[in-house]
């Protein structure tokens, strides 16, 4: 894992379509980047469903690539050789350095990533939670960037 150098980069990705399809699509893009530029990434998903699904296509996401990842679950030991971890909430001794997050919460301590990454589907819960999301980063000093997909 890289070390953190800098202030956390806050990505706000919004889907204009909110199938489940294209939602998966862009995180397992998201993480295949990520893995890529050696990072560590924790994806928190909303709920045991999404996490089963994005399980299963991170197995199979593109058949020339592999994405080694684990879920984690209390109890579950994480052994820092799997750079990718799925859950629903972020456990303490995770250490990653990029999060992606679908569930919209903000977390405590955004600046312990180098960066945070936000999936915003139409539904407006998920808006309203995006945008408190946005200003609450700003006040922390940081400056989200807002993507249309």
């Amino acid at each position: 894992m890289k070390k953190k150098a800098h202030a956390a980069r806050v990505i706000f990705y919004l889907l204009k379509q909110s199938t489940a399809k294209v939602v998966v699509d862009l995180v397992c893009r998201l993480t295949e980047k990520t893995f890529k530029a050696e990072d560590w990434l924790y994806i928190q998903t909303i709920s045991n469903t999404t996490l089963n699904i994005l399980n299963k296509y991170l197995w199979s996401y593109r058949e020339d690539s592999f994405i080694p990842h684990q879920i984690w679950a209390p109890g579950v030991i994480h052994t820092h050789k799997t750079p990718v971890i799925l859950g629903l909430n972020p456990p303490a001794q995770i250490n990653s350095n990029a999060l992606l997050l679908l569930t919209g919460y903000v977390l405590p301590n955004p600046l312990d990533y180098d960066r945070i990454l936000h999936v915003v589907t139409l539904e407006e819960a998920r808006l309203q939670s995006a945008r408190l999301a946005f200003k609450f980063y700003q006040k922390q000093g940081l400056k989200p960037q807002f993507f249309t997909i």
